[in-house]
């Protein structure tokens, strides 16, 4: 979506203040490797996408939820920001 890529470039744009803190940062969505790989080259990311087609992930911390879009209800991953430390706890 449109959000979706201004979200991912303006982590892109940002990656050095990341990496000043010693942040890693990873996007997911549910989407296939191919548009993940897409996706990847034609913004220039600097940082990994993970592919999560099978909502595991997205299930197991609770972001894969019925969602409204458009007057329209459907499963889907909701845009969520994690922040986890270095024990790999949700912070």
């Amino acid at each position: 979506t449109p959000t979706c890529t201004t979200e991912a470039c303006d982590f892109r744009d940002n990656i050095q203040y990341f990496n000043d803190m010693k942040v890693k940062v990873y996007g997911i969505s549910g989407d296939s490797r191919k548009k993940h790989e897409n996706f990847f080259k034609k913004h220039h990311l600097n940082f990994d996408l993970l592919v999560d087609d099978e909502f595991k992930l997205s299930n197991a911390v609770g972001i894969y939820r019925l969602k409204k879009s458009f007057g329209k209800e459907n499963m889907g991953i909701v845009r969520t920001t994690f922040v986890i430390d270095e024990a790999g706890y949700i912070t």
